[in-house]
């Protein structure tokens, strides 16, 4: 990210403002619909001669508020993640020569496109950036699910199967083919005549009289096993269908900003 760039009186410098909604709330960016002069007068300085001049400028706030009473310079670091997704999600739009800090509010930034930047691609971050608190927020509300989805299955693999007996057995993959090597074994050990063993998390030996018990341990165990994996892929395909169409909200803007676009053509 640059520093706030000048721009040279006579080179094409445009702004668009962005609105935020009440603090309670993420703010929403309501960018207008076309592209305006500056009139700041601080826009008006000469740019360095070995820099070329930064044509289009969009103003805007971040989609996302400050969480309570939380340190400026956290806030900053904050924002500073959300600006790295915004930046590369522009990147496959229009050539971006950077975003920057405005004013003294943090969430306060604007966005200098490339001098190569067509007025095509301006139009479509333009289009893009009025979308974007909608889109950001299901970005982060996916991630946040998946997480969610994630720390569940890694919590319920630790926690590992307990038997109503008190024996315990651990749910990784390395376990698990541990167990079963055991129960192999346990099986051939039966048909000897040898003790039914088997060694559980606590490391603590059981000892089973026969081995159809130590079968109907091994079944329990297995689609315990079974089910976690199988809610999880439910669970992953619930999120994955949620998130693989656009919400109404952004149909909405989408089917506003395409209305835009032709009424200005028109």
């Amino acid at each position: 990210m640059q520093d706030e760039k000048t721009v040279d009186s006579t080179a094409d410098s445009l702004v668009v403002d962005a609105a935020s909604s009440a603090a309670s709330d993420a703010p929403a960016v309501t960018p207008e619909s076309e592209f305006v002069p500056a009139s700041d007068s601080s826009e008006s300085a000469t740019t360095p001669a070995s820099e070329p001049p930064v044509p289009d400028a969009k103003q805007f706030q971040l989609p996302v508020n400050l969480p309570p009473n939380s340190p400026v310079i956290e806030a900053k670091n904050y924002f500073a993640d959300v600006l790295k997704d915004l930046h590369s999600a522009l990147q496959e739009i229009a050539p971006v020569y950077g975003i920057s800090g405005s004013g003294t509010d943090i969430r306060a930034y604007r966005v200098d496109l490339a001098p190569d930047a067509t007025s095509e691609q301006a139009a479509a971050v333009s289009a893009f950036l009025a979308r974007w608190p909608v889109l950001y927020a299901r970005q982060l509300e996916e991630k946040a699910e998946r997480q969610a989805l994630e720390d569940w299955f890694n919590g319920a693999i630790a926690a590992g199967f307990t038997a109503p007996t008190g024996l315990k057995l651990g749910l990784t993959s390395d376990v698990v083919t541990l167990v079963m090597g055991n129960y192999i074994m346990a099986q051939s050990a039966a048909q000897m005549g040898l003790p039914i063993t088997l060694l559980d998390a606590n490391g603590v030996m059981h000892f089973f009289n026969n081995i159809e018990a130590l079968t109907e341990l091994m079944l329990a165990y297995g689609q315990y096993r079974a089910s976690i994996s199988a809610d999880y892929a439910t669970r992953k395909a619930n999120i994955d269908a949620k998130y693989a169409e656009k919400s109404p909200s952004e149909n909405n803007q989408a089917d506003n900003s395409s209305s835009s676009a032709t009424a200005e053509q028109v």
